[in-house]
């Protein structure tokens, strides 16, 4: 994901097309590199950080990095993409589920606590709060239906289909 989105960063400023969808897909893109960045920096602490399109042979020799470059990284992409994304109300029913303003806010905020800046994270929390994009429904069991799917609760969710696997016997 984090390669698919360096190489939307690097190439859409190149396409002739609508400035708006532009800075929105370039967004989207900076908000997917720092949503994987946050969980893998979680996951294994100090990473390689990796801006740009790589040669296959370049990836192994690719040094980490420290986290707070990585959350540095992270931060400056979310800010970046808060910057140019839509509310969730701004989509139209197709595109739901796309990255929007409140989801990249909620990754700073998330991105805030674990960096220990309780300010900053209360900042973005009460920014998604007060935008009036989000609501608690009014029985918790409706999130995890498919009326609940990218429901009022959900600032970010991705798209997936449970298939029963068939055995082969």
């Amino acid at each position: 994901t984090i390669s698919r989105a360096n190489i939307a960063i690097n190439k859409i400023p190149d396409i002739d097309m609508n400035d708006a969808l532009k800075d929105r897909l370039i967004g989207e893109a900076k908000f997917l590199r720092a949503y994987n960045y946050f969980r893998l920096v979680q996951w294994f602490g100090d990473i390689p950080l990796i801006l740009t399109q790589l040669s296959d042979d370049q990836y192994f020799t690719q040094n980490r990095n420290a986290k707070s470059e990585i959350y540095a990284q992270i931060e400056k992409d979310l800010i970046e993409a808060i910057s140019v994304l839509p509310e969730k109300s701004k989509y139209k029913a197709d595109d739901l589920g796309r990255a929007t303003k409140g989801a990249a806010k909620g990754i700073l905020a998330k991105l805030y606590m674990l960096d220990k800046k309780y300010d900053k994270a209360l900042v973005q929390c009460e920014e998604i709060i007060s935008s009036g994009e989000y609501s608690l429904l009014p029985n918790y069991n409706q999130i995890f239906t498919q009326a609940g799917e990218n429901g009022s609760e959900s600032i970010f969710e991705i798209g997936a289909v449970a298939l029963q696997a068939s055995v082969v016997g």
